[in-house]
């Protein structure tokens, strides 16, 4: 969470334009420069958030899990779990 910022939501945005792009017919291939921004930010929006879930997801697909240990730890595997049934939310409204 630390290097979660504006920077890293603009790497995912070119994914979630290519997710519009691919998804809807016909095939376009979005871009940040042909996107049309100005009528259909709320989609952009949710596309985004969708790769961001995603893009959460996988941050914490692998969370090591000491066995044996004494040492305290936050234990987020089932932060998968919760990811997925949000993505999936999320995924329906975007397809909507």
């Amino acid at each position: 969470m630390a290097d979660f910022d504006k920077t890293k939501l603009s790497k995912l945005l070119p994914d979630a334009l290519y997710n519009i792009g691919a998804t809807f017919t016909p095939i376009i291939e979005y871009t940040e420069e042909n996107f049309p921004f100005d009528h259909h930010s709320v989609l952009a929006g949710q596309a985004l958030l969708v790769e961001t879930i995603r893009h959460l997801m996988r941050s914490y697909v692998e969370q090591p899990l000491p066995v044996g240990s004494n040492v305290t730890y936050f234990d987020r595997r089932d932060y998968l779990n919760r990811w997925q049934s949000i993505l999936q939310m999320e995924v329906d409204k975007l397809s909507a």
